[in-house]
């Protein structure tokens, strides 16, 4: 799957950003950080977080750079990844 480029609104999250740009492989579930679905992995840039489920993405998580795409704003050019819910994958 290759990275295409998508433009986020100032104060956008980044799956609303995805979901307006038309990409797919980021599921979408409450758009509230609950349900987890949107779990991703931040390989390059820097984002603004709000609260998000400890039951989906732990202070670990964080510090491995995990995190829901309805719950983190890109304050730089980002590069993500989906990332399953199992935490041992």
């Amino acid at each position: 799957m290759g990275a295409e480029p998508v433009g986020c609104s100032v104060g956008a999250d980044v799956l609303s950003a995805l979901e307006y740009a038309g990409v797919t492989h980021i599921p979408v579930g409450c758009r509230r950080g609950g349900c987890g679905v949107c779990r991703v992995r931040i390989l390059n840039g820097e984002v603004v977080r709000k609260k998000m489920s400890r039951a989906k993405v732990s202070v670990a998580d964080e510090e491995k750079n995990y995190a829901l795409a309805c719950c983190i704003f890109p304050r730089s050019d980002l590069t993500i990844t989906p990332a399953p819910l199992d935490k041992n994958a």
